[in-house]
């Protein structure tokens, strides 16, 4: 029997999506609200850079792309949020770590 996805795992793979406005994996970005596990499905609510920001098809698309590898997952739901993003939730702690 195939174990549980993790939170920890579906964020490494989130990382490796990169908003090609800025150049920042989407994830140290603090576009990845939350993330919720159930079964064989996996939750991922987003807010975006701004509200009529073009991309959102381009990070959904990669998001799918990039969970659907996960063995056993079934169904993977992207929510955008209508909630207000700031440069004060970008993660730059842990994106210059990955720099140096």
């Amino acid at each position: 029997m195939k174990a549980a996805v993790t939170e920890e795992q579906v964020l490494i793979l989130l990382k490796e999506v990169i908003d090609p406005e800025v150049g920042i994996n989407i994830v140290d970005l603090g576009l990845v609200k939350e993330i919720m596990a159930n079964g064989d499905s996996i939750y991922v609510n987003l807010v975006l850079t701004t509200r009529n920001c073009p991309m959102v098809d381009y990070l959904k698309d990669q998001i799918l792309l990039k969970l659907r590898c996960i063995e056993g997952i079934g169904t993977v739901n992207v929510n955008i949020l209508d909630e207000k993003w700031d440069w004060s939730k970008f993660n730059k702690r842990t994106y210059f770590e990955v720099l140096t």
